[in-house]
């Protein structure tokens, strides 16, 4: 019921209208497949109910949105570009997500084009009624409700690490390390500092040269009371899209204005009939009818390994470790390339020994795929092993299936520590420091 997610006046003012009246919702968001897949569904979901729905994206989400024939507009460059930086992929091999920051502060700045514009302006030319939008894109929501206050706007988190809690540390301050006597609570303020001094800056240097500016949303003072106020914010509630069943609220949150929706998922005969009908997010090139014959095939239910967007060294040091770790536990898998476009020929075109004995391994044991629908997928499957990711990890533990958690950075370590405490599976040490071998054997226990 979009209704409970807005403002009591703008509610009130949208009742007048007919009853056969519908929302015109904006979908804004920014980041990989994962973070734009659960915003898909929102927004297959709320089509489905006859609103008018129109993703503001980035170039890859645009192409997904138009596979199930939903409008979008481009407004920020692709993310894919930022991973596979020098800067990005030294970012996921020491698990810095400051570096990564740097990483698309420096993909932004290789661009001529002012995406914040952009994004005002294709927002406004669509003029919603409301608009729903996730974290990395608050200094263009920012600048748009500066100029449009009047337009209500729900913040969407995929994750609970965006509310202070003595339990969790916000994801930028996961690698700083607190004296013993600090509470967990002192990261969160640390968090809020930086932002609020960050904002300044923009907004100084905004000013002094003479663009136009914020001075309304992005200020430090809103950035505190984003992050310790929430239960006084007139803004609609805070909605967290992911399953309160796995994840429940902290005892030390507020009590009003956060709302755990549950997860935002495809699901599965909707992923299975788009797969059969190949749509490139859950299939391509007839990998579907390939990966529904290899199950078929195997005497046990096959192994899942894919990694998203996630990438450490090189596609040829991934697909060796996924292929070494099925070779080592003896079992046969199914691979998805991802980001770092896993397959056979990945695994290079060395002459030694074990090169060919992987490759050989490959021929009767490996199925590599370039995408797959997960809700469809994971229940065939013995085990899944994946990078941890939000979406993923609800999808292997909705599936019933022990997970396998090679965690990158981010909301990961959280999510493989929570994953292995709550007896669904294990976390291994950092994606960059696995070897097949340890892989291997996590598989075979």
């Amino acid at each position: 019921d979009l209704s409970c997610c807005l403002i009591p006046g703008f509610a009130a003012a949208i009742a007048q209208r007919s009853a056969m009246a519908k929302y015109r919702v904006a979908l804004a968001t920014q980041g990989t497949r994962g973070d734009f897949q659960p915003v898909l569904a929102l927004g297959i979901g709320l089509a489905d109910a006859r609103h008018m729905v129109k993703f503001f994206a980035n170039p890859g989400h645009c192409k997904m949105a138009a596979e199930f024939k939903l409008d979008s507009a481009i407004v920020d460059v692709e993310m894919k570009d930022c991973l596979s930086s020098e800067r990005g992929m030294k970012a996921m091999e020491q698990g810095d997500l400051i570096l990564m920051g740097m990483a698309a502060d420096d993909d932004l700045e290789s661009h001529d084009t002012d995406w914040t514009k952009v994004f005002v302006r294709e927002v406004s030319d669509f003029m919603p009624d409301v608009l729903i939008w996730t974290g990395l894109v608050s200094t263009q929501v920012c600048m748009f409700k500066h100029l449009y206050p009047d337009i209500p706007d729900v913040k969407a988190s995929l994750q609970p690490h965006c509310i202070p809690t003595n339990h969790i540390s916000p994801i930028s301050m996961q690698r700083v390390e607190l004296e013993a006597h600090q509470p967990m609570i002192s990261k969160w303020i640390m968090s809020a500092q930086g932002e609020g001094m960050q904002t300044f800056r923009e907004w100084y240097s905004a000013k002094n040269s003479g663009k136009e500016y914020v001075n309304l949303f992005c200020t430090p003072q809103a950035t505190f009371e984003s992050y310790f106020n929430i239960e006084e914010l007139p803004s609609p509630p805070l909605l967290l899209a992911y399953s309160p069943g796995w994840w429940p609220a902290y005892d030390d949150w507020p009590k009003s204005n956060v709302q755990i929706t549950g997860s935002w998922k495809i699901n599965k005969e909707r992923q299975h009939a788009a797969a059969e009908t190949g749509k490139n997010l859950f299939s391509a090139e007839g990998d579907h009818q390939a990966c529904v014959d290899f199950i078929r095939t195997c005497q046990e239910k096959p192994v899942y390994i894919g990694w998203g967007s996630m990438m450490v060294y090189s596609k040829t040091h991934m697909a060796r470790l996924a292929v070494g770790a099925l070779k080592e536990a003896g079992r046969r898998g199914i691979i998805v390339g991802g980001w770092a476009e896993l397959s056979k020929e990945a695994l290079g075109d060395g002459e030694g020994d074990d090169d060919d004995d992987l490759k050989a391994f490959c021929d009767d044991n490996v199925l590599f795929l370039k995408a797959a629908p997960h809700e469809w997928l994971f229940p065939q499957c013995a085990c899944c092993v994946h990078h941890g990711g939000i979406g993923t990890a609800q999808a292997s533990l909705s599936a019933g299936v022990p997970t396998i958690v090679t965690p990158v950075f981010a909301d990961q370590m959280d999510i493989a520590e929570k994953i292995a405490k709550d007896g669904h599976g294990v976390g291994t040490v950092h994606l960059s420091k696995l070897n097949a071998r340890e892989l291997g054997k996590q598989i075979l226990e």
